[in-house]
């Protein structure tokens, strides 16, 4: 609603009753109250309003819904998943079976032929050993889809958050555009009587276009962060939060730290890794072990047939060196993997204290501001609306203070988004 709307709602004769600063005052205490009423129950249609028709609402759970349904990453650990588990069919791989005929004077002068099949087995104990290796594959494949649809959920609730975060902080500006922009109006009214000098003027207009700047800016952060989310969903699509409130994001309660949050779920994926290291580790060692082979032959001597038998065999390393450098190769990769381990081990439990603090402190930082600032904000927008409709305070006075107070506001969404934000990193870790 415009300063020139409700100017047309006046009648002349009270304007005409009405002294220059009287009215001045009177213009801007209503433009105000109706700025701020409008603002405060408006969602997000003034930024959509020039978009398509079809726009869909969305929710949160139904963003992260999507994602899980459409995201790649996913869908690659499902496939590895199924890798993995083809992969274990094969485990007994088998040298190709030698077939070896012969035709000719083999024994004497006359002519005769002779066959052999000859098959080798390998190591009995690789066989065993690449198929443990085998399961600790698929078993990490399992725990690497688990970390992706944990992190694919909390990649969209931050991406969505970021969105209606952005819209908020659009509201906000906007109604300080919306007051800048009255107040310009009014300094070039004041500036052609002559009751005001041109510094005022090109204030007002400077703050008026730095605003404008501003909103700008989170227009284009808006389409980026829309983008962004669509990127995450893998869904193409014009979309507007169902609710634009950025709302506190709830855990459950607990003084214990360890009852809520756990570091399982990264530790199995370093877990899992070490294993695998240990595993490759076993299955140099099993080298060592004799490979079998077996084989059947048949033959003619002399022109005679039904010369026939079987032979088996074992190979093993005489030169044992080679294979023992293998060994203790994988045993440095294992040990590596195992420091890995450890350390994450540390690591991640910090993590999860750090963000707890982190958390609390945000929480403090909300209750300040739900329990003063943001009272005392309200109150001063009262307050300085009340002097200056009784001339208490000069329009700059009046406008520092409706800014002040607009200030505290953003502030407080930029606290709670930063608060939402930890708390969904802290959802990746409970139990």
């Amino acid at each position: 609603m415009s300063y020139f709307y409700i100017q047309e709602k006046l009648t002349p004769d009270i304007f005409q009753i009405m002294n220059y600063k009287t009215r001045i005052i009177f213009r801007i205490s209503l433009f105000i109250q109706i700025t701020i009423f409008i603002t405060g129950i408006s969602s997000s249609q003034k930024i959509f309003a020039q978009e398509k028709i079809n726009v869909q609402k969305i929710s949160i759970t139904q963003a992260v819904e999507t994602a899980l349904a459409n995201n790649p990453d996913l869908q690659n650990a499902q496939l590895s998943i199924k890798e993995s588990k083809l992969a274990k069919k094969g485990v007994l791989n088998f040298e190709p079976t030698q077939f070896n005929y012969h035709h000719g004077q083999i024994n004497s002068m006359l002519i005769d032929q002779s066959f052999e099949i000859d098959q080798n087995f390998g190591s009995i104990l690789t066989h065993f050993k690449n198929g443990k290796y085998l399961n600790e594959k698929i078993a990490l494949s399992e725990t690497e889809y688990t970390i992706a649809e944990k992190q694919v959920t909390v990649l969209v609730k931050k991406a969505y958050l970021k969105w209606v975060f952005i819209i908020n902080q659009y509201k906000i500006k906007q109604q300080k555009a919306d007051l800048l922009k009255e107040f310009v109006r009014i300094t070039q009214l004041k500036y052609n009587l002559g009751e005001s000098n041109v510094l005022e003027q090109i204030i007002a207009e400077t703050e008026y276009a730095s605003v404008n700047n501003e909103i700008q800016k989170i227009k284009e952060e808006l389409m980026i962060a829309e983008n962004n989310l669509k990127q995450i969903m893998n869904k193409e699509g014009d979309y507007i939060p169902e609710s634009d409130s950025l709302e506190i994001i709830s855990l459950n309660p607990s003084t214990d730290t360890d009852e809520r949050f756990s570091s399982a779920i990264l530790l199995n994926y370093y877990n899992n890794l070490y294993l695998i290291e240990q595993a490759k580790l076993n299955i140099e060692r099993s080298k060592f072990f004799p490979e079998i082979s077996a084989g059947y032959f048949n033959q003619e001597i002399n022109n005679t047939p039904g010369f026939n038998g079987w032979s088996i065999g074992v190979s093993f390393p005489v030169w044992f060196i080679p294979q023992n450098v293998s060994v203790q190769q994988a045993k440095i990769e294992s040990e590596k993997a195992l420091n890995t381990l450890e350390y994450q081990k540390f690591n991640i439990e910090k993590e999860i204290e750090n963000l707890v603090i982190k958390l609390d402190q945000l929480q403090n930082n909300l209750i300040y501001y739900h329990e003063n600032a943001l009272i005392k904000a309200d109150a001063l927008i009262t307050m300085a609306t009340l002097q200056f409709e009784k001339e208490d305070i000069e329009y700059f006075e009046f406008l520092e203070s409706i800014k002040t107070a607009l200030d505290i506001k953003l502030n407080y969404l930029n606290t709670l988004f930063e608060y939402n934000i930890t708390a969904v990193d802290l959802e990746f870790y409970i139990k």
